[in-house]
């Protein structure tokens, strides 16, 4: 958990240039965990925490009490996307991108770096982009094919793994 607590440096960039963009509706679906009080890993505010801000809904699976690949997770990651359209449907951006129809399952694209997640997601009917460890950059190439917008930063493409509370790179 220590490793996984600093934001990759590929896909940071994509969040904030997604989010940026106005051009969608960004969510977050995680399968998380709560640690209790008093837990050496536990903080009040940590460092994703910040990146909630990138996204307008987050689905947390500890506080929802699903996790992926379980269906109802990712049926209740559409229905947030789905409240989120619809109030904002009546706004200058949510006329301009059609939310009053709501978002349909073939319009969403989820990132994942586990298979089986991947798959349940593809049998929801999502689009899916699989992550891959350390190649962050491969997945954000594909999703800037996908919405045709710039969205990685300007980082050297080599394999990035965690170490400890850093993400190094590995050449």
């Amino acid at each position: 958990m220590r490793k996984s607590s600093s934001p990759d440096p590929w896909i940071l960039p994509a969040l904030k240039n997604l989010k940026a963009s106005g051009e969608f509706v960004v969510g977050a679906l995680s399968n998380t965990v709560i640690l209790p009080e008093g837990h050496p890993l536990r903080r009040e505010k940590s460092a994703s925490d910040g990146l909630r801000d990138f996204f307008d809904f987050f689905v947390s699976s500890a506080h929802v009490g699903l996790r992926k690949p379980d269906p109802k997770i990712y049926q209740l990651a559409l229905a947030k996307a789905n409240e989120f359209a619809a109030a904002h449907a009546q706004s200058d951006r949510g006329k301009k991108l059609g939310w009053e129809q709501g978002v349909r399952p073939a319009e969403v694209v989820f990132l994942d770096d586990i298979g089986e997640n991947l798959r349940e997601a593809r049998r929801q009917g999502f689009r899916t982009i699989k992550v891959p460890l350390g190649r962050a950059y491969e997945a954000v190439e594909e999703l800037e094919g996908i919405t045709r917008l710039k969205l990685a930063g300007g980082h050297p493409k080599a394999p990035m793994f965690p170490t400890g509370n850093e993400t190094r790179a590995k050449i």
